[in-house]
């Protein structure tokens, strides 16, 4: 069970939280997204080990919440149709590290995904991929360490003089019809 109220300190504030019900814990979640996601790695594994022992859960997640196996990877990767990408390796916002910090995020991930499934990595999806998570450096990494597209997440479209390096896309989170018809209505006709 969850507790009635989260206190949490995050970059030396400290934030209040009310979770007793499911509009609070929604709220809580909404507001901790755009916390945490300025963290760089270590302070977002510290933050995210203090919730979890405030919630009393393990970091293990029920068997339909999990990620991917190793071998359903290797599966998919030989798909024709499926191609296989890179995000970092530990999902931070790019546009907060070094450059330096951005090559070992994002070489990190290309070179284990590559091990795994025995071939090149061309594709990569920015963390979070709003404009400002992201800048010019980390799409000249992208460039420099052979990706040939990499996808971002803000409505758009897709034109010849598009950068390959910045593609639109359309992000879907697990909402109800209603919900997916009111946030794409401008590009699609239902």
């Amino acid at each position: 069970m969850i507790p009635d109220k989260l206190e949490i300190k995050i970059k030396g504030v400290t934030y209040f939280f009310d979770t007793k019900d499911m509009n609070g814990r929604m709220s809580t979640y909404n507001k901790l997204y755009f916390l945490l996601k300025h963290l760089r790695p270590k302070e977002l594994e510290k933050v995210l080990a203090n919730i979890m022992a405030w919630a009393d859960i393990s970091p293990y997640c029920r068997k339909t919440y999990r990620t991917m196996t190793i071998e359903e990877v290797i599966k998919l990767s030989k798909s024709k149709i499926a191609n296989i990408g890179t995000h970092t390796h530990n999902h931070p916002m790019l546009s907060i590290l070094s450059y330096n910090e951005q090559i070992e995020e994002i070489k990190i991930s290309k070179a284990l995904i590559e091990d795994l499934i025995g071939k090149e990595v061309v594709s990569f999806s920015y963390p979070y991929g709003e404009k400002k998570d992201y800048n010019r450096e980390s799409i000249k990494i992208c460039k420099n360490l052979g990706f040939k597209v990499a996808c971002a997440s803000f409505y758009g479209q897709v034109h010849s003089w598009s950068s390959v390096y910045e593609l639109p896309r359309c992000l879907v989170r697990d909402w109800d019809l209603q919900t997916f018809k009111n946030r794409v209505k401008h590009f699609f006709r239902f």
